[in-house]
C-alpha cells in the first residue's frame, strides 16, 4: 500500500529527471556547436560557400542526437571595421529551419552589435557563430519547450575573412 502511494511521485521525479538531463545535454551540444563553428571558420585564410556548407554539416554532427537542421539554426557572421573603427557586417551565412535572427545584426554592410567587452579595430575581423535550438522535453513536466542559444567569437588566425570566395 505504501509503495502504491509513493509510486506516482517516483514516476514524476523520474520523468522530470530525464527531461532535465536532456536539457543539460542539449545545452552542452549547442555550446559545442557554436564554439566549433567559429573556431573552424577562423582557421582558414579564405572561406568559400562550399566550405561553409561543409562546416554546417559538421555543426549538425556535433549536435547529434539533436536535429539542428530541423529544430535549430546556425548563423555565421563576419564582423570587421574600416578606418572608422565602427563594427560592420561584411557577410553572413546561415542554415537551419528554425526562425531566429542574429543578435549581431542581419544587414550586410550595416552596423554590427558586439558585446561591450569585445572591440574590433581598423582592418580587424571577428567571426561570430550563433546557434539556436528549440528544445522540446520528452515528457513536458517542467515546460513546453525552450530556445537554447549560444554564441562564440573568434578572431581569424591567418587572414581577415572579409568575404566569401566563390
Amino acid at each position: 500500500v505504501e509503495f502504491a502511494l509513493i509510486l506516482p511521485l517516483l514516476a514524476v521525479v523520474f520523468m522530470g529527471g530525464i527531461d532535465v538531463g536532456q536539457l543539460v545535454v542539449a545545452n552542452l551540444k549547442v555550446y559545442n556547436a557554436a564554439s566549433s563553428m567559429a573556431d573552424l571558420v577562423a582557421r582558414d585564410k579564405t572561406i568559400s560557400a562550399a566550405t561553409l556548407s561543409d562546416l554546417f554539416g559538421a555543426a549538425s554532427q556535433v549536435a547529434q542526437p539533436f536535429d539542428l537542421n530541423g529544430n535549430g539554426k546556425v548563423i555565421i557572421t563576419s564582423v570587421s571595421a574600416d578606418t572608422d573603427n565602427d563594427p560592420r557586417l561584411f557577410w553572413q551565412s546561415e542554415q537551419g529551419s528554425y526562425s531566429a535572427t542574429s543578435s549581431v545584426g542581419s544587414v550586410v554592410g550595416g552596423p554590427a552589435s558586439l558585446p561591450p567587452s569585445l572591440q574590433v579595430g581598423a582592418q580587424e575581423t571577428i567571426i561570430v557563430s550563433e546557434v539556436f535550438y528549440h528544445f522540446e522535453p520528452i515528457f513536458g513536466l517542467l515546460n513546453t519547450g525552450t530556445t537554447i542559444y549560444h554564441s562564440a567569437y573568434y578572431r581569424p588566425r591567418l587572414g581577415t575573412l572579409r568575404e566569401i570566395t566563390p
